[in-house]
């Protein structure tokens, strides 16, 4: 690596909290899912620099997101064919639910049919409008 001109740094830590000490970054690969996108990560990156990481929600809903960072801090991209995951970053995995009473919240009727979530598509969309969603069934009657 040093006659390539290359000193890689090994850092003992939180992933998910980056590495300010070197920063800023050109690039970001996350090699662990999140459900969210880190502020820290963005934060730590150049203007221009890219993201790219694997999302899963707690609805299972996956995509991979590639985003460039702008001048105000934000970041836009998109979410890249491919289906690649790893690990959730333990923070992100979903909260246990354990037992839950079913008709909690209510019962109420849907317009849209619910085997639209079977197509992986439709699930990301749907998480990341209600991204504390998570699955149940109603095993009592079965």
């Amino acid at each position: 690596m040093d006659q390539a001109g290359y000193e890689p740094t090994l850092v003992q830590g939180d992933g998910l909290y980056g590495h300010e000490a070197n920063a800023p970054y050109d690039r970001l690969i996350a090699t662990c899912s999140v459900r969210t996108i880190p502020l820290m990560w963005l934060e730590q990156m150049r203007v221009g620099g890219t993201l790219t990481a694997p999302m899963l929600g707690w609805t299972g809903g996956v995509a991979c997101a590639h985003l460039r960072v702008a001048e105000d801090g934000s970041a836009s991209g998109r979410f890249v064919n491919d289906d690649v995951y790893f690990m959730i970053a333990r923070p992100h995995t979903p909260p246990r639910r354990g037992d839950m009473p079913m008709g909690i919240g209510g019962v109420s009727a849907s317009r849209i049919d619910p085997a639209l979530l079977k197509d992986e598509t439709a699930l990301f969309v749907a998480q990341l409008a209600v991204p504390n969603a998570q699955h149940g069934w109603d095993t009592a009657g079965a």
